[in-house]
C-alpha cells in the first residue's frame, strides 16, 4: 500500500477503520507477511507452520500509539518502532496482534515443533520369517501431512496413519529403515530387521554340503600312508582267514602264519572302479597238513612276489561307504613249497606243482571276502564328526558320505555336513529356527594332482549361525582404537552425540552383541555377508560406574573373501556399508541418515579391526593333514586345493 495513502486515512477514521479490518481478513492473503502503513510483522508469515517450538517474532510499528504487540494475548516490547523477541509457544494455533489508533492487525500462524513418530509393529527386530516375502506393517502418529518411505519407496499412509508394505525378496538378511517426513522438515525414523527364507536343523545335515576329489599325488599319499599298514602282522589274520587253503579225504592244508618283506600299492582311478595294484615281495607261509593216519604235515610255502590286483566299485549308502570287489586277480611269482622231510626235488615236482593251484585259488577268495571288509572297516574308521573353535566358540561338524566314486580324474566324494553348536545360550532366542539354506547342491570338484575341496553356502551358514547361537559373535572392548594409535574418547564422541555424565577424556567402552546371525549370501561377485542387526552399546567410565552413552543398532553389508591363515581358513570382509540407527533414546541423537555418516566414520576401524573370521581349521582326518595352498570362491562355493600328507 502506498505511503501517501496513510494521511488520508487518518482523516478518515471510519474509513480507515473499515478498511482495517478487511486486512486483518485478508491477512493470510496478502503475501509471506503482513504490511500496513504502520504495521508491518515479517516474521513469522501469515498462515505460515513453524517446525520449532521456539518462534522468532520480528516486526515494524509506524504507529507512535502502538506501544505492544500481542502474541496470543500475551505483551511483547516495542522498541523505537520495532519489536523482536524469541517465544517459546506450544504445537498449535497462534496469533500476533496489535492495536494502534484507528490501526488494527494480526498474523496467524501454527507451530508444530514435534516430528511424526513412526512404530513399526511387524516384523520385530531379529524375526526369521519363512518364505520369501518381507511383510512390514506399522503405524505413524502425528501424522498430519507426512510423507513416508520405507525402503527408499514412498508409500501412502491410510487415514488412520497406518502402513502396509509387502515386497519379494531374495533369501537372506534385511534390513528396514521406515522414513516419516512432515511438512516443515521433521524427519524421524524407525527400523527392523529380519531373516528370509528356508531354514535348516540344528541336528541334520546339510544335503550335499561338501565335495572332496583326491588325485593322483593324493592317492599316492594315501598309498604311502597304506603301506606301512599291510605289514605282515595285518596281513597274518587275512592270510590265515583263507583256511584251510586245501582239503580232500586225506585232510587239510592251513596256514601258521605269514611274513613279507615291504609292501608297494597303486591306486589308479577308473570310471566307475578303482583298481588297486599290491605287490607283496619274499612271502614265507608256514603251513600244517593234518592228514589221515594221525600224523601231520609241516613245511613252509616261498614267494618271491605276490602281485595283487583289484578293481573296487565305490558307492555309499546311508552315510556309509559301499566297497564291491569287481575283479581280483592274485599270481604268485616263484612259488617253491618246502615240506619238511623230503627232498626239494620232490617238492619242487611234485608238491608245489599239486597246490600252487589250490593255494592261489585259496587267496583269491581270501581277497574278495576279506579286501572288501577291511577297506570298509577302514572308511568306517574315519570320523563322523569333527569339532572346531572360532573366537572362542565351539561347534561341531557332524555328517556321513552322500556318494562316493572313482573317475578317471580320480575319486570323489559328495558329504552330507551339518554344524551343531557346542554349549552356549541353550534355548535360541525367539526360537530361531536354524541356518539359512540358499539349496544349492553339491560343490563341483575338479580333476587335479591332490586333493581339492569346496563347501556351499549354506555350510558357512550353518558354522555363523552355530557361532551366534553360543554368543560367539559377541564381545567387549574397553578402548576402541581411533586409527591413529589412540583411542576413542567422549570428546570424539561428543561430536556426534550430546554426552552428559561422563569427562571428555574419558575412553569409550564398546560392548557388541548380534540380534541375528550373519548370513553369507551369493552374489554376482562372489559372496557377500550381511549381519542386519549388530547391537553396540558405548560406555564411559564415571566415579566407579558406566555412563551408557549410546545404543545404537548396526546393519553392515560387505564383500567377503576365503582367506588363508597359519591356524586354518577364513572369511576376510572386503569393502562394506553400514547403517546405523538408534536403538534407545538417550536424547540429542541426529537423524539416521547423519548417524549413518558421522558414527559411521567412527566405527569404521573397529569394523576394520575385526573384519576376520579366523580359526576355521581343516581338520587331520584318518592320518592326513589336509594342506591347502589355495582359496577362492568359484560359482557361489569355497574352493580349496592343496596336498594330502601323513599326519606329522
Amino acid at each position: 500500500m502506498p505511503r501517501l495513502l496513510a494521511p488520508v486515512l487518518l482523516r478518515v477514521p471510519s474509513l480507515a477503520l473499515l478498511f482495517g479490518l478487511v486486512l486483518t481478513g485478508l491477512g493470510c492473503a496478502q503475501g509471506d507477511n503482513y504490511r500496513d502503513a504502520q504495521f508491518e510483522i515479517t516474521a513469522p508469515t501469515a498462515d505460515q507452520r513453524v517446525g520449532s517450538n521456539a518462534v522468532r517474532i520480528v516486526g515494524l510499528v509506524g504507529d507512535p500509539r502502538v506501544r505492544e504487540v500481542l502474541v496470543d494475548g500475551e505483551a511483547v516490547g516495542v522498541v523505537r518502532g520495532e519489536f523482536q523477541t524469541t517465544l517459546r509457544l506450544p504445537d498449535g494455533p497462534h496469533t500476533i496482534s496489535a492495536l494502534g489508533g484507528e490501526h488494527f492487525a494480526s498474523v496467524s500462524f501454527v507451530v508444530d515443533g514435534r516430528a511424526p513418530t513412526v512404530i513399526i509393529d511387524e516384523p520385530r527386530p531379529g524375526a526369521f520369517i519363512e518364505g520369501d516375502t518381507l511383510h512390514v506393517e506399522g503405524r505413524v502418529t502425528d501424522a498430519t501431512d507426512v510423507t513416508l518411505t520405507v525402503l527408499g519407496e514412498p508409500l501412502e499412509l491410510a487415514a488412520d496413519g497406518s502402513f502396509h508394505f509387502d515386497r519379494t525378496v531374495a533369501p537372506g538378511a534385511h534390513r528396514v529403515r521406515v522414513v516419516a517426513e512432515d511438512s516443515v522438515g521433521h524427519v524421524s525414523s524407525a527400523f527392523t530387521t529380519a531373516i528370509v527364507g528356508h531354514f535348516g536343523d540344528l541336528d541334520a545335515s546339510l544335503p550335499r554340503a561338501a565335495s572332496v576329489a583326491l588325485g593322483e599325488t593324493a592317492l599316492e599319499a594315501i598309498s604311502a600312508v597304506v603301506e606301512p599298514m599291510l605289514s605282515p602282522t595285518n596281513v597274518r589274520p587275512m592270510v590265515m582267514a583263507g583256511n584251510p587253503i586245501a582239503e580232500g579225504a586225506w585232510g587239510e592244508l592251513n596256514t601258521l602264519g605269514e611274513d613279507h618283506g615291504p609292501v608297494s600299492v597303486e591306486f589308479t582311478p577308473l570310471n566307475d572302479a578303482l583298481r588297486v595294484v599290491i605287490r607283496v615281495p619274499s612271502i614265507s607261509v608256514p603251513f600244517a597238513a593234518p592228514v589221515s593216519g594221525g600224523f601231520t604235515i609241516t613245511g613252509t610255502m616261498h614267494v618271491e612276489e605276490a602281485l595283487i590286483v583289484v578293481a573296487a566299485g565305490l558307492d555309499a549308502a546311508d552315510g556309509r561307504p559301499v566297497v564291491d570287489i569287481d575283479y581280483s586277480q592274485v599270481t604268485l611269482e616263484g612259488v617253491f613249497i618246502d615240506v619238511d622231510g623230503l627232498w626239494d626235488w620232490v617238492d619242487r615236482l611234485v608238491v608245489t606243482r599239486a597246490l600252487r593251484g589250490k593255494m592261489e585259488r585259496s587267496l583269491n577268495e581270501a581277497v574278495d571276502v576279506q579286501l572288501p571288509i577291511a577297506i570298509e572297516e577302514a572308511l568306517l574308521a574315519l570320523p563322523s564328526s569333527h569339532e572346531f573353535e572360532v573366537q572362542g566358540y565351539r561347534a561341531e561338524v557332524h555328517g556321513g558320505i552322500a556318494s562316493l566314486e572313482s573317475t578317471y580324474a580320480g575319486l570323489r566324494a559328495v558329504l552330507d555336513f551339518g554344524v551343531r553348536p557346542i554349549g552356549g545360550r541353550g534355548e535360541l532366542p525367539r526360537a530361531a529356527p536354524g541356518p539359512l539354506l540358499l539349496g544349492a547342491g553339491a560343490a563341483p570338484t575338479a580333476a587335479l594332482s591332490g586333493i581339492e575341496g569346496a563347501v556351499t553356502v549354506d555350510l558357512l551358514n550353518a558354522a555363523l549361525f552355530a557361532a551366534w547361537a553360543v554368543d560367539g559373535l559377541s564381545y567387549r572392548m574397553d578402548e576402541i582404537p581411533d586409527g591413529d594409535g589412540g583411542v576413542v574418547n567422549v570428546g570424539l564422541i561428543n561430536i556426534a552425540i550430546p554426552v552428559d555424565g561422563a569427562p571428555r577424556d574419558a575412553a569409550v567402552a564398546v560392548e557388541v552383541s548380534t540380534t541375528l546371525p550373519p548370513v553369507v549370501e551369493e552374489s554376482n561377485t562372489g559372496l557377500t555377508m550381511a549381519a542386519a542387526d549388530i547391537r553396540v552399546r558405548l560406555y564411559a567410565p564415571n566415579q566407579g560406574r558406566e555412563v551408557l552413552l549410546a545404543a545404537i543398532s548396526c546393519g553392515v553389508r560387505a564383500a567377503v573373501s576365503p582367506i588363508l591363515a597359519d591356524d586354518g581358513l577364513g572369511l576376510r570382509v572386503d569393502e562394506f556399508e553400514v547403517t546405523i540407527d538408534a536403538v534407545d533414546d538417550l536424547g540429542g541423537l541426529p537423524p539416521a541418515e547423519e548417524l549413518d555418516r558421522l558414527l559411521g566414520d567412527v566405527l569404521r576401524p573397529l569394523l576394520e579391526e575385526h573384519g576376520e573370521l579366523r580359526g576355521f581349521e581343516i581338520p587331520t582326518v584318518a592320518g592326513f593333514d589336509i594342506g591347502a595352498d589355495e582359496l577362492f570362491v568359484d560359482d557361489g562355493y569355497v574352493v580349496f586345493r592343496g596336498q594330502l600328507a601323513p599326519a606329522r
